[in-house]
């Protein structure tokens, strides 16, 4: 589990993410989220700024679909290594929105910084579909579940 927490980090990092949580083998990872916006991609520029929106959107989204790739091939190969006897698939969803860095608890109970908004809840959900399509379609393939509203950035 070492080698593989490392394989995502070493992954995400390199394309430019960030991972914020992770449980087991699972990780809530963000490309874009923490990347400052220059002063001349601001939204309130008109036309200028929806197509510099839409620009980020597109570079997070490929992105995304790499940094999958890499994990999906690097999985494999860490099977391969450890002479694991049983398929090691990665599944996952993706989903873009707006989200929020806070600190969650109160003064009597454990605080916690965490990122919360409904594309985390979105995509979490998608990753389920993961599992039902490996389970449903092909126990041999991983799965990448994408939000549809994405799917104007699918070439």
């Amino acid at each position: 589990m070492n080698e593989y927490h490392s394989l995502v980090s070493a992954t995400v990092g390199e394309i430019g993410g960030h991972v914020h949580k992770l449980n087991g083998d699972g990780h809530l990872i963000s490309f874009g989220v923490m990347d400052e916006i220059p002063v001349n991609d601001l939204p309130d520029l008109g036309s200028e700024g929806v197509l510099a929106e839409q620009n980020r959107k597109k570079g997070n989204f490929e992105r995304s679909v790499k940094a999958f790739e890499r994990l999906m091939f690097g999985s494999e190969a860490l099977k391969i290594k450890y002479f694991v006897g049983h398929e090691l698939k990665v599944g996952a969803g993706l989903a873009y929105g707006e989200i929020e860095v806070k600190v969650l608890g109160d003064e009597l109970h454990r605080k916690e910084l965490d990122i919360v908004g409904e594309s985390i809840v979105r995509s979490v959900r998608l990753e389920g579909y993961s599992k039902l399509l490996n389970k449903e379609i092909d126990g041999l393939s991983s799965f990448l579940v994408i939000d549809p509203c994405l799917g104007e950035l699918i070439n």
